[in-house]
């Protein structure tokens, strides 16, 4: 029947295709403006960008293709029925028209937003790209209401469908439905003022159920519209969520809060420290540096500034930034650290980046990004493991993750003789070299020679500063000893020479040679083990 007969079709359900064409430009407006808005944030972010290979997927919706073609499939098969029966087509016409160009600069869009990966858009470029995407974009709402009325049945007697519904046999109470308009036109008579009065009521009382849904749907739009085209003052975010700021996208991927250093030493009995790890890329068109006075950290209404010179406490979480400059299109990872006082470690803390100033308010509103820390408490130290010669202990729940180590055996002496390769390509031979152990009048020394196994998880942040046994040795390892029914500790040294050989060689106080216990303490932030050398 409908295809006998496709104008009828339309006449019978004429509201019914348009209430579903305004639903269509609805979505379309709201996938549009995901589009729109990527261009007018790329400008208010210093012309930057997080590129990814789902930026186009992620901006450009493929249901938003769909949308339109269906919508203009749709509306130029009214327009041509409307045509043959020489009934008004203009709006139709135009209708079209503005959709086949919204088509057109959706798909310029993906190809802009595509070229994206291979480099940053011109800033005369970029505000042209974000005004063309506006002066496209509104018109659409225009549309929508022409739909909208369409749909509600306003101005249908101009199509004049009385004759062609008595051409097709349809029914007094079909062409009621059809009929049933609102008329705009001022009467003089209070009889046509109150007959109008009537008709309107009916006519809500009949078309209330898609007069509420319509409403509905117009209000979620419109408070949508309004949402998405408002200046935020505010963003705030998790962490591990990405943000950008200043030709720079930022990723503060998690933070921690401690009173120790990475060996366990106290650093200041009154402070604790709340440290930051954080990921970086350049995505501006020139190396630059971070602005780190910008990283301010609040907490019950104060706020401190990174210290930089506190960053080396903590290089087993990760990589102080020390004004380190960045280069273009590069992506690195660093720590900041921040000291507070004592007395505010069980505070909410959060990261504020000022942005700049409100440039649509009248008076001076500063715009902040915020993120807040969920911080992990490394705090006083504590001993988790002791073991003993040719036992593996693992570093898991530390910083260091699946590292491992294992002393194999042990020798306490002042003097280690050791072999080496030496000679000239073909003609190679042994030789012989001695690691001795420092001595002055006041200060011995001793040597403590051991066959060791040291796995360093290179997927970790501390990676960067501690991936050699020498790092190792210098950050976590000390000696513990009982001397005359005394506990002490002394400091070592990493004593390998130059030469490669398959031993840990550290130097320490020569008291040990004397005492009753030896153990080698291994402490990585809050958490030790000992392993018993004696």
């Amino acid at each position: 029947m409908i295809l006998k007969k496709p104008y009828a079709f339309l006449i019978k359900n004429f509201r019914k295709i348009h209430f579903i064409l305004a639903i269509l430009s609805v979505f379309i407006i709201i996938k549009t403006n995901t589009v729109v808005g990527f261009f007018k944030e790329y400008v208010a972010n210093n012309y930057s960008v997080i590129v990814s290979d789902d930026l186009v997927s992620s901006t450009i919706s493929n249901w938003l293709y769909i949308a339109i073609i269906v919508m203009i499939i749709t509306l130029i098969s009214v327009y041509v029925l409307l045509k043959l029966k020489k009934k008004p087509t203009k709006l139709y016409f135009f209708t079209i028209l503005y959709y086949i160009i919204l088509l057109i600069g959706i798909i310029i869009a993906s190809v802009l937003i595509s070229s994206l990966s291979k480099g940053l858009w011109a800033t005369a470029s970029a505000r042209t790209y974000r005004d063309f995407a506006n002066i496209i974009y509104y018109p659409s709402y225009f549309f929508l209401i022409f739909l909208s009325i369409r749909a509600l049945g306003f101005d249908v007697k101009k199509f004049n469908f009385k004759n062609d519904l008595k051409e097709l046999k349809i029914t007094e109470e079909d062409s009621e439905e059809i009929e049933l308009s609102l008329n705009f036109q001022t009467y003089k008579t209070k009889r046509n003022l109150r007959r109008f009065a009537r008709e309107l009521k009916y006519y809500y009382l009949e078309n209330k159920k898609i007069i509420y849904l319509i409403g509905v749907i117009l209000v979620v739009f419109l408070g949508f519209v309004i949402y998405k085209n408002t200046e935020k003052l505010r963003y705030t975010y998790k962490e591990n969520k990405t943000f950008s700021s200043s030709g720079m996208t930022y990723k503060i991927m998690d933070s921690m809060i401690t009173n120790v250093d990475l060996k366990g030493n106290i650093i200041d009995e009154n402070k604790y420290y709340i440290v930051i790890r954080f990921e970086v890329k350049n995505t501006s068109r020139n190396d630059s540096r971070i602005n780190y006075n910008n990283f301010k950290l609040y907490f019950n209404k104060n706020y401190v500034y990174p210290s930089l010179s506190k960053g080396n406490n903590f290089l087993d979480y990760g990589d102080p930034y020390m004004n380190d400059v960045i280069s273009v299109s590069t992506t690195k990872t660093y720590i900041m650290a921040y000291e507070i006082d004592k007395k505010y470690k069980g505070e909410k803390f959060e990261v504020v980046l000022y942005q700049g100033e409100s440039t649509k308010s009248e008076s001076f509103l500063a715009k902040t990004t915020t993120v807040k820390l969920d911080p992990v408490q490394y705090i006083d130290v504590k001993r988790v493991r002791n073991a003993k010669i040719n036992e593996t202990i693992s570093f898991s729940g530390t910083s260091l993750k699946e590292s491992s180590l294992n002393i194999k055996s042990v020798l306490i002496t002042n003097r280690y003789e050791y072999q080496y390769e030496c000679g000239y390509k073909t003609d190679k031979y042994k030789c012989m070299d001695v690691v001795v152990a420092g001595a002055s009048y006041q200060n011995k020394s001793t040597l403590i020679v051991m066959d060791y196994d040291l796995v360093l998880d290179k997927t970790t942040s501390s990676f960067q500063n501690i991936n050699d046994a020498n790092a190792f040795a210098t950050n976590f390892i000390e000696v513990e000893y009982i001397l005359d029914g005394k506990a002490k500790k002394a400091n070592v040294k990493y004593a390998n020479p130059s030469r490669e050989i398959n031993k840990l060689i550290l130097e320490t106080t020569s008291e040990i040679n004397e005492a009753s216990e030896i153990n080698l303490l291994v402490t990585i932030r809050n958490r030790e083990y000992t392993i018993k050398l004696k």
